[in-house]
């Protein structure tokens, strides 16, 4: 796997393009002072694209990380849609690419 690093997100956003897989290691949800965050990690570039995994925070002004199997990444194969949810300031999600 080619390390990328992470992207910070605070609307709705495509990890890669389309037919591009990652791995998404890690997310950090940080949650708008109104209420608890949330957001949908989707396999594809948009919002039809399957949802795989859902978080949702514990509380208002709260920062939250969710790392995924054990810090060794899940492969989204056709790309990843990062779905903002209501009350989500930002989300950062680390990822590497997979494959060329």
């Amino acid at each position: 796997m080619d390390i990328v690093g992470y992207q910070l997100v605070t609307a709705d956003a495509a990890l890669s393009a389309a037919g591009k897989a990652v791995a998404v290691v890690s997310v950090q949800l940080n949650s708008a002072g109104a209420g608890a965050g949330s957001v949908i990690l989707r396999n594809g570039t948009g919002t039809g694209g399957t949802a795989v995994y859902e978080f949702t925070g514990s509380a208002a002004s709260s920062l939250e990380l969710y790392v995924l199997a054990g810090g060794k990444g899940v492969v989204f194969p056709d790309g990843c849609f990062v779905d903002i949810g209501a009350n989500t300031d930002s989300v950062t999600v680390a990822y590497e690419k997979v494959g060329g």
